[in-house]
This record gives structure tokens, C-alpha cells and sequence, in this order.
């Protein structure tokens, strides 16, 4: 077993959505620090952001050090490979340790969590992988080098199936123009259903086909269901505080979902009766605690 592996509960200090007390949000020139939680931002002085002296710089680079590049390229090549999908990647860097994850610059968490995938699927020897790591600590590691013509455009491929595809679209449980109710479920694993979101009432917008279900393509079941926008206040989501002239919109699977009811209450089973058909949550659920 790889010493790396461990089982986390979803809602760790990644999901900080809706989260206050980080502070201002840093646009503009990078000053060098990249570990701001709220600010995944990837530009920096070379960005084209205006530098104050009325000139813009013509190109954009993304990363900031060479390291970051080769991070980029390991993650295409990961899941290029059919190594992981997107779901279980972003899982991967979900199970870090709280304090890692907020010293922690953007792709250092690239680095974090594609390191831990390819130690828990025995694409890299633990022991190797160690020994590759001290030897770059001390100066002494080198990059191979490789031409192969046509080799991106095949990954590129097979990052575009790590997305997963589209599932048969069975009838929708809502329609355009319903109102809904977040379920107020803390998961373990992985989920897309942030929590300042849970037990908000929204009203659905569209469909939006039906996709792979993340809460279990992250855990090997790449099962699909019908998934939603849905447009909250922000007044639904902050109080009184919220700006009344703001509106959230959000993609919700449907399996996040319940019918709005007249009155709910703010214990953890409120969406007990009116969940309905819950068969692929369940699917997913078993896939997490599996």
C-alpha cells in the first residue's frame, strides 16, 4: 500500500467558497508570492497587465518557473495516459493536509496531488520516487529529454476523456423555472456541491445534459446523471447582507438536489422525505466510504 494514501472527508479548507477573512483579492502584478488560498490566479509581471507606466506587456505566460511548466506537463501526461480522471486529480490534491494545502502555492498543489496519484496506482516506485527527490534537493537531478512527434495531440485526447463524456440524458427530475433546495449533506470524498450552498433554495435555469457525476467518477464509477444551473440570491446565501441586485449561478448534479418545500428545518437529515429517487447519491456515497 502506498504510505501516501489516506481518506479525507470532502469538506476540508479547499472548499473556501463563500468563505470570509482571507482578505482582499490580489489582482494585478504578482509580487513572487503564490499561496494565496483565494487567488489561483497563474499571472504574473509577464501576464499583459498594465505595469503602471502605461505599458502592457505583449505576451502571457502562465507560469512563473520553469518547475511549473514540467508540473503542467505531468498533468497532461497523467491523464493523458488513462492514469487518473479530473475527478480523482482533484481529489488527489483535496486529501492535503490542511496546513500544506494553505502554504501551499497553486501548482505546488499540482505537484502535491499528482505525486500522490501515481504512488497510489504504482505508476512510480515509492522508493525510486524518493530517491529522485533528494537527488533533485541536492542539485543532482536532471529532466529527460524526448522528441516524439505527435505525442501531445494524442495526449491532448486522452486529457479530453479525463473530463468524462456525456451519459444518456434520462428525463430530468426538474424543469426550467422550479424552485429547488440544496441537500444539506456532508459527504465523504469528493463532491462538486460546495457547502455555503447546502439547504439554499435556488430556481433551476436550464439543463445542462448529463454528465459524469464527480462524487463517483472520483472513486472509479463514472456514472452519469441530469445536471442543472441554478440561480441563488445572493441574499439566499449571505442574509440580509447580501447584495440585492446579485445573483450566484451554479452547475448542480441532481443528486444534490430536493423539491423546495414550504418549511425545512436545519438538521443534517432535512431532505430525508423529499429526495426522491436517490440512486446514483447512494452509488456515489458507497464509492466514497468504499
Amino acid at each position: 500500500m502506498c504510505p501516501v494514501a489516506e481518506s479525507y472527508c470532502m469538506d476540508g479548507i479547499h472548499d473556501v467558497g463563500g468563505m470570509d477573512g482571507f482578505g482582499s483579492l490580489s489582482i494585478g502584478r504578482d509580487d513572487g508570492d503564490n499561496s494565496d488560498t483565494d487567488n489561483d490566479s497563474d499571472t504574473d509581471g509577464d501576464s499583459g497587465i498594465n505595469d503602471g507606466d502605461g505599458s502592457t506587456d505583449d505576451e502571457y505566460d502562465p507560469f512563473h518557473e520553469q518547475w511549473e511548466e514540467v508540473t503542467y506537463s505531468l498533468f497532461v501526461a497523467t491523464l493523458g495516459n488513462g492514469i487518473a480522471n479530473i475527478d480523482e486529480f482533484r481529489h488527489s490534491i483535496e486529501r492535503m493536509d490542511p496546513d500544506r494545502y494553505l502554504a501551499a502555492s497553486y501548482y505546488d498543489r499540482w505537484v502535491t496531488g499528482l505525486s500522490r496519484l501515481l504512488l497510489e496506482t504504482d505508476t512510480i516506485d515509492f522508493e525510486d520516487f524518493q530517491a529522485r527527490t533528494e537527488a533533485f534537493d541536492t542539485g543532482e537531478g536532471t529532466l529527460p529529454e524526448r522528441t516524439e512527434p505527435g505525442l501531445v495531440d494524442e495526449l491532448a485526447a486522452g486529457v479530453a476523456d479525463a473530463y468524462g463524456g456525456e451519459g444518456t440524458v434520462r428525463d430530468p427530475r426538474f424543469e426550467a423555472g422550479e424552485t429547488v433546495r440544496v441537500r444539506n449533506h456532508y459527504p465523504e470524498g469528493h463532491t462538486r456541491c460546495p457547502r455555503y450552498v447546502r439547504r439554499a433554495r435556488g430556481t433551476v435555469e436550464a439543463h445542462r445534459g448529463a454528465p459524469v457525476l464527480p462524487d463517483a467518477n472520483a472513486h472509479g464509477d463514472p456514472v452519469t446523471e441530469p445536471l442543472y444551473e441554478v440561480a441563488f440570491t445572493a441574499q439566499e446565501l449571505w442574509g440580509e447582507a447580501g447584495d440585492p441586485n446579485v445573483t450566484v449561478t451554479l452547475d448542480l448534479w441532481e443528486s444534490y438536489l430536493a423539491p423546495a418545500t414550504a418549511e425545512s428545518s436545519d438538521t443534517p437529515d432535512d431532505d430525508a422525505e423529499d429526495v426522491g429517487d436517490t440512486d446514483d447519491f447512494e452509488r456515489a456515497d458507497a464509492h466514497r466510504r468504499a
